[in-house]
């Protein structure tokens, strides 16, 4: 009977062993269960950011593309506004020599202007032979 008993507390003290094994197993499991949910939601987590950093890079490049072309068209305006601001410069600087030219047209034109009633007077003096011209009395 002692054979027996020591038998059956043997198997008692390794049915508790393995209560205890499956026990601790379970609680393993149950926390492995709850590390594989909180990577879940991580995983879930990320994979939003990364959607949204997708659509955020999207954005930039379009309005980086859109930069690049305003950029353009600045440019080819800028080039075609210096272009034509140069142009008028060099227009500008030809002024003095076309003033200079009106000036001196202009006295011509007065001069002549001065000399057209004398000039008539004369003309006038001649018409009439019986009369003797002023300049020569």
């Amino acid at each position: 009977m002692c054979f027996r008993r020591a038998e059956r507390d043997q198997v008692t003290l390794e049915k508790e062993q393995l209560k205890e094994a499956l026990s601790a197993l379970k609680e393993r499991e149950v926390e492995r269960e709850a590390q594989f949910l909180h990577l879940q939601e991580k995983i879930c987590l990320l994979e939003k950011e990364m959607v949204k950093a997708k659509s955020i890079k999207e954005h930039l490049v379009n309005q980086r593309q859109r930069s690049i072309l305003e950029l353009a068209k600045v440019q080819a305006k800028a080039e075609s506004d210096e272009t034509y601001y140069q142009a008028t410069i060099k227009e500008l600087r030809k002024t003095p020599f076309w003033k200079d030219r009106y000036i001196k047209l202009a006295w011509v034109a007065n001069q002549a202007l001065v000399d057209i009633p004398r000039s008539l007077r004369a003309a006038k003096g001649m018409i009439d032979p019986t009369r003797t011209p002023r300049e020569i009395s």
